[in-house]
């Protein structure tokens, strides 16, 4: 029968990421299980039916080796085991722990463990496949630019190759008037001998000439449409070109517009500080002026340098806030410039570098794919070894059984107990030992933390005592 995870067993996994670009739904991930626990069904009931065919001769088997194993020890404890007999201990002990972990692969708690680490695996395929959903949409933009500087350099090859086309039809006519030109010569020489040859020969060459000229006219008729085609779309282009151009350059003028206005409000309010301070100091001189007005006299020449030295300081403060307001404006233009090259530059590099991330994400994929399907087949090949190596251990059994058939053990129910409690312990360490070795897998492939915490908090012995 098919494993079925319980409901209460999912409700403490992850929430899907409830986004628009969400390559996989909690519909696909159903799908995704019941694939596989589709997949795993022929072995499911090819070990069913072994292991039902087993139970019967497994407890007769079990019965009959403890009451062996009874009556070995007290025989054991009169004499010495020979090699044969440790050799055959180690071997069953080594065939008991392939029974026990191929038991273990089919416990229902594997079953879990299989099915959780499966969802997290599935979680991050839809997280890689979200990212590369988010960057082919640069590699389209990046494609039509490439396109576009594509479709310039083949304009350009055309242009070049219709003038060498156009220098050829003249070098080839000028040789044929030459040739034409020597071949009537020589022919007026011998129209005294030759007059009916030569005038036959003249008229079918003739023909054929006026038939060349009238192919290299139709020749350059087509390669005239071809280069007024190539003008009209150059043409465009170049209109497209300039309409872009127009378009910054309004930008630009916007852009200092602005930084002009913010300068000359900037000015302004300086000004009316400096206006409203020289106010202020202006009420202060006069009221000194007033307080003072008994030593005016004895006293002016020390006004006027005071008069001066104001002068001076205001001057002087004018030129450096004009110097600054200078500085900060070319400071403006030259921070604009500096952004749009590091724009363009970081533009160029942000598509190289999403090139190269999209190409390692679609290798990574492959290769997720490629280990997924390696991972299958050695499962199917190991559980298929380990079933060939239970039924050869049941036989070993029954072979070691039929030998021993006349001891007679009475049982011992403790022994027994001690026995089952062993064994449980056995497939509880094996069971910690498969769970920590499929979460080390899990993070050695790069799969997020928190995909794996609903793994990590799976308590083994709770689910055995259940």
């Amino acid at each position: 029968m098919p494993h079925v995870v319980p409901t209460h067993q999912l409700s403490a996994r992850p929430v899907p990421v409830q986004q628009s670009g969400q390559i996989i739904t909690q519909n696909d991930l159903d799908r995704i299980r019941g694939n596989a626990q589709s997949n795993l069904q022929v072995e499911d009931r090819l070990r069913t039916t072994l292991k039902n065919q087993l139970l019967t001769r497994d407890e007769i088997a079990k019965q009959r080796a403890e009451r062996t194993k009874i009556g070995d020890e007290l025989r054991k404890t009169q004499t010495k085991p020979t090699n044969a007999e440790t050799l055959q201990k180690q071997r069953a002990m080594q065939l008991n722990n392939d029974a026990i972990r191929a038991q273990i692969e089919d416990d229902d708690i594997a079953k879990i463990m299989n099915t959780l680490e499966m969802q997290a695996k599935a979680f991050a395929v839809r997280d890689r496949q979200i990212v590369i959903q988010q960057r082919s949409k640069v590699d389209i933009e990046v494609d039509k630019q490439k396109q576009h500087l594509m479709n310039q350099e083949q304009l350009k090859k055309l242009k070049e190759e219709e003038n060498l086309k156009v220098e050829a039809a003249l070098r080839e006519r000028e040789m044929l008037k030459t040739s034409f030109e020597i071949e009537l010569k020589r022919k007026e020489q011998k129209a005294l001998l030759e007059e009916e040859q030569k005038l036959r020969e003249a008229e079918e060459f003739k023909a054929q000439a006026k038939k060349q000229m009238q192919h290299e006219i139709e020749l350059i008729k087509e390669k005239q449409i071809e280069i007024q085609r190539l003008n009209v779309e150059t043409a465009k282009i170049n209109e497209e070109q300039r309409v872009k151009r127009l378009k910054y350059q309004e930008e630009e003028k916007k852009l200092d517009l602005k930084i002009k206005e913010q300068l000359l409000l900037d000015e302004a309010k300086h000004i009316e500080e400096e206006q409203r301070k020289r106010q202020v100091e202006k009420e202060n001189t006069l009221k000194f002026m007033q307080d003072q007005q008994e030593y005016q006299d004895n006293f002016a020449v020390r006004n006027e340098i005071e008069i001066a030295r104001e002068k001076a300081t205001m001057e002087k403060e004018n030129r450096q806030y004009q110097a600054k307001q200078e500085a900060a404006r070319l400071k403006a233009i030259k921070e604009r410039e500096d952004a749009h090259e590091f724009e363009k530059l970081s533009a160029e590099q942000r598509n190289i570098k999403q090139q190269k991330l999209a190409l390692e994400a679609g290798r990574e994929a492959e290769k997720m794919k490629q280990e997924r399907k390696n991972w299958q087949l050695e499962q199917l090949e190991r559980r298929q070894k380990q079933a060939l190596e239970a039924v050869s251990l049941q036989e070993d059994f029954e072979k070691q059984i039929k030998s021993k058939e006349k001891s007679i053990i009475i049982e011992d129910k403790k022994a027994e107990l001690q026995q089952i409690k062993l064994k449980e312990d056995r497939r509880k360490e094996m069971l910690n030992a498969l769970k920590q070795e499929k979460i080390n897998k899990l993070r050695s492939s790069g799969v997020d933390p928190k995909y794996i915490q609903q793994l990590e908090n799976l308590n083994i012995g709770e689910l055995m005592k259940k």
